[in-house]
């Protein structure tokens, strides 16, 4: 330690016996600092306060040790004691409003800052420090005038390492290595951009950040992670690989580059990504559960779920995680090992339902219900409501008084539920107890075998029958085939579940009665509806379908209905009609595996996939079955 204090005093001594004098103390800690030697700094600051209590210098430059150490509630106390000897004073005030800001009290920190700019007037790391804070705090346009305010001060500016602003505004800025440019500050303004969906400027901000600082692996890998975001994959991966070669022990790099990967169905170069991740970072928990997607969509179920338990090991709480865990299990038939993890979805901000209900009230099958009023609220798609709502009766046979809240779409059909006192868009908080609709596997304790598959629970209204009789006309004697072959395009595997209507025009070759069940048809199907029309004579009926009820109405009437897994076939399941479903692969867990059939709709036949993206062998196959099913 003597040598140490030999460096940093300066050549300034002390003759024995004196007493320290408080500014050489807080001069050699400065020195300290510019060392890198934080702890030996705070020693000489706690020095010079014992000395003098009231050092205003040593106080607040404590307070930056104290932050720099993670001590922050202490860094707190000691900044309002320097402004309280010294208020007003700009540089203690930023530095409060970054402790404030590394303790979540985002409101408290931005009016630090702004009584900072007040008193030091444009300052560009405290605009930039602003923009962050800002940006963590969702208001992304005020980030970005934070960022350009500061830019515009300093275009070319050096840009300091983790500690920047902390040293930097304490006054010791010359101590602290700098990198040769600002490129954390195009990076940082890129990423705000991004988040506005302002996307050509936030790429061009990336693009200055990388011209700045060509040898930064992270950003790198961040534009990477963004372009994933923005699905330009090939493009990602271009980044992500030069990520890897700038710093090839990053586990990181190599994780991300095997998510685009991944997403870019070149799997074996993912596996082989995740493992060099893991190999650098055996506590990768991202690793373990990207790879575990992988696993699962090559349908190496056992790989997954020892991947994904690794992953849950790591982070246990995280409902990502957990979630995919339930969807694994659940798609080969371990119900029970499912269902508790299927509850982690209520935490997925992606899943979140838009109006939440008091969790207090929340019922999981474990209490009586009887005289009790039950509401069963839809949480996402249609056809998770359809295959759902058939608990409603098991919950009525309990003796709770069911109501159901659904959208509007399909409240006319949810009136045909058995055993359903009201049926609302919104329901008043009345109720006593309320379960999401995909909790009602676990509240009834559902296993594989003990799956409620009595169909038909729903009907069209007597009314919309009526209706479709002279628009149908007499049966001709050909089938009467209705088709579905896209679903909302918004839902998350819409790319692998929807089909284009070019990839159905094989079926032409079977005489049938066709019927289009599609209320929207994409921009893309338009020339294919064109030539179905031409060679299918494929009746386009849009004009006709106001609801699910009116759908209802029409499959009711029809022979079959072949769909893909949209809302339709969970219509035609739960109404008992003949239901040919293609399912890609892998298909979503509620199908299981390796199954021509459904526990859930017993009058469904499934259609599956061989390989990913691959329609022409499920057409050709089901083109076989009609034949057969007809051949007499």
């Amino acid at each position: 330690m003597r040598e140490m204090r030999s460096d940093l005093d300066q050549g300034v001594r002390q003759p024995a016996g004196a007493v320290a004098d408080p500014a050489i103390l807080v001069q050699r800690g400065i020195a300290a600092q510019r060392g890198g030697h934080v702890v030996e700094a705070e020693r000489l600051y706690d020095e010079a306060l014992r000395i003098d209590p009231a050092h205003v210098d040593a106080l607040h430059l404590l307070g930056v040790c104290r932050c720099q150490l993670g001590r922050l509630q202490e860094a707190l106390a000691l900044f309002e004691r320097a402004l309280a000897l010294r208020p007003g004073w700009g540089i203690a005030l930023a530095n409060l409003g970054n402790a404030l800001q590394a303790l979540q009290r985002f409101e408290e920190a931005l009016h630090c800052f702004d009584r900072a700019l007040e008193a030091m007037g444009k300052n560009a790391d405290l605009l930039f420090n602003r923009g962050n804070l800002l940006q963590r705090m969702m208001r992304h346009a005020e980030a970005i005038g934070a960022y350009d305010a500061a830019l515009a001060l300093r275009p070319n500016f050096p840009e300091a390492m983790r500690n920047r602003s902390l040293a930097r505004l304490a006054g010791i800025d010359d101590a602290i290595a700098c990198e040769p440019s600002n490129a954390k500050w195009h990076h940082d303004r890129g990423a705000v951009l991004l988040q506005l969906q302002r996307m050509d400027e936030g790429l061009a901000s990336y693009a200055q950040a990388i011209a700045l600082a060509p040898d930064r692996a992270d950003i790198r890998s961040n534009r990477g992670c963004a372009l994933i975001e923005l699905g330009r994959l090939e493009d990602a991966v271009a980044d992500l690989r030069i990520a890897v070669d700038l710093a090839p022990d990053r586990a990181e790099a190599h994780g991300n580059l095997g998510l685009a990967l991944h997403l870019l169905d070149r799997d074996d170069e993912a596996i082989a990504c995740f493992a060099r991740a893991l190999q650098r970072d055996t506590g990768y928990w991202q690793a373990y559960a990207n790879r575990a997607l992988v696993f699962e969509k090559l349908g190496r179920h056992g790989l997954a779920l020892a991947d994904l338990d690794h992953a849950l090991a790591l982070r246990p709480d995280d409902p990502q995680i957990r979630f995919n865990a339930a969807v694994c299990r659940l798609r080969t038939g371990d119900f029970a090992g499912g269902w508790p993890h299927f509850e982690a979805r209520r935490r997925l901000a992606a899943r979140r339902v838009a109006r939440l209900h008091d969790e207090a009230r929340l019922w999981l099958g474990a209490d009586d219900i009887s005289g009790k009023t039950l509401l069963l609220h839809a949480e996402h798609g249609l056809g998770d409501t359809i295959q759902f709502c058939r608990y409603a009766p098991l919950a009525a046979a309990r003796g709770a008084r069911v109501w159901i809240e659904a959208p509007p779409t399909l409240l006319p059909l949810l009136q045909t539920l058995r055993g359903v006192e009201r049926v609302v868009a919104q329901a008043e908080a009345t109720y006593d107890r309320h379960t999401p609709m995909l909790s009602l596997p676990l509240a009834f304790g559902t296993a594989a075998d003990s799956i409620p598959g009595a169909v038909p629970y729903l009907a069209p209204p007597a009314d919309r029958l009526a209706r479709w009789n002279p628009l149908l006309g007499p049966r001709s004697g050909r089938p009467r085939i209705g088709l579905a072959w896209s679903g909302h395009r918004s839902t998350m595997n819409d790319r692998d579940r929807s089909i284009p209507l070019a990839s159905l025009l094989p079926l032409a070759a079977f005489d049938a009665q066709w019927y289009s069940l599609q209320v929207e048809v994409r921009e893309a199907d338009a020339d294919a509806l064109h030539e179905a029309k031409r060679t299918m004579a494929l009746r386009d009926v849009r004009e006709f379908l106001g609801d699910m009820a009116d759908t209802a109405a029409l499959v009711a009437q029809l022979d079959l209905v072949i769909s893909v897994d949209t809302s339709v076939a969970h219509l035609a399941g739960a109404m008992g009609r003949p239901l040919w479903l293609l399912l890609p692969s892998p298909a979503e867990w509620r199908w299981l595996t390796d199954r021509t059939d459904s526990p859930w709709y017993p009058t469904a036949r499934l259609f599956r996939q061989e390989r990913r993206g691959q329609w022409s062998g499920v057409v050709a196959a089901v083109l076989d079955a009609l034949r057969q099913a007809h051949a007499s």
